[in-house]
């Protein structure tokens, strides 16, 4: 009897066998799970651990980055601290008439001139050097044209006394050299020259500014040059005239904004504005249209009036 309860087909014990092994999986499976549950922690205390330890060497070479750029930039403020310092002085500087010849290392200080120049200037004279007229001044070893031009109209030179000659070969009295007068529209930079105070910068800077404008309809616009100073100004000016009939006109119903932004007088903003009128309206038929256009004040359009053209 028992034989016959315990008997099984094969698919019955085909089926068991699954079965059973099917319960081992899982017992199996559950098993490795409850395992990994005690292990878990472990690992992630691991991790938290490393992470904790790596930010905080970012944090150190974070802090020693900050240091480093705040010693630079203290190092930074001092050294120029100390330029601004060293320079300070050489900027505050009075002119005054002098002689190259005879002038001492403190003269030309006040001058604007740095120490190693005027020590430069006393070896040239130590060592015989003379300077015979204002232009050998320019000689000297570092001083720019700007800065000679700005020093040239106070630059006294004594003449050396010569033999006085007898009473009957005394020449008669010269007339006075001839008062030169330049027209500044029409001038080279040699006839420029020929101007008491008008060095080779001036003569130039003269000459690329009017090329600029179109020409000069005034001879106060060379106080707009750059590095005229009002002393020099007042030195040329009675040697100067203007011929307004020789100033080039800019179309302004035909320019494109960078012809009309070369103008010294003209932006950027003020060509956009007169080429976005003409897009619109078709002309601009003469200068009240200017004063349509918030651009153009009306010292701005003083100044435009000899250079626009509205054929």
């Amino acid at each position: 009897m028992w034989k016959d309860f315990f008997y099984f087909t094969r698919a019955q014990q085909a089926g068991i066998i699954a079965l059973v092994v099917l319960l081992a999986v899982v017992i199996g499976a559950d098993a490795w799970l409850m395992h990994m549950q005690h292990v878990a922690p472990e690992v992630s205390m691991i991790d938290t651990v490393f992470v904790k330890e790596v930010e905080a060497f970012k944090r150190t070479l974070q802090s020693r980055d900050s240091l480093e750029r705040a010693e630079r930039e203290r190092l930074y403020a001092e050294r120029r601290a100390k330029y601004r310092q060293r320079h300070a002085d050489a900027e505050k500087y009075t002119l005054a008439p002098f002689d190259p010849n005879t002038a001492d290392s403190v003269a030309f200080r006040k001058l604007g001139l740095p120490p190693w120049m005027a020590g430069n200037i006393l070896k040239y004279r130590a060592k015989g050097g003379r300077f015979r007229e204002a232009d050998d001044f320019r000689k000297i070893y570092g001083l720019t044209e700007e800065k000679f031009e700005e020093l040239k109209p106070y630059i006294r030179i004594a003449q050396a006394e010569t033999a006085r000659p007898a009473p009957d070969s005394v020449p008669l009295a010269q007339p006075d050299t001839a008062f030169v007068v330049v027209e500044l529209n029409a001038a080279d930079t040699a006839e420029l020259m020929k101007v008491a105070g008008i060095g080779p910068y001036y003569a130039r800077e003269i000459v690329r500014y009017r090329q600029q404008l179109g020409g000069f309809y005034s001879v106060e616009q060379l106080l707009e040059i750059k590095h005229m100073r009002q002393e020099n100004y007042d030195r040329i000016a009675p040697h100067c005239t203007v011929d307004t009939a020789r100033i080039e006109r800019i179309e302004v119903n035909r320019a494109g904004i960078d012809y009309l932004r070369r103008h010294p007088y003209i932006g950027f903003y003020q060509a956009k504005a007169i080429y976005e009128f003409r897009r619109a309206k078709g002309r601009l038929d003469g200068m009240h249209d200017l004063r349509r256009f918030r651009e153009f004040t009306d010292r701005d359009i003083q100044r435009l009036r000899p250079y626009l053209s509205f054929k």
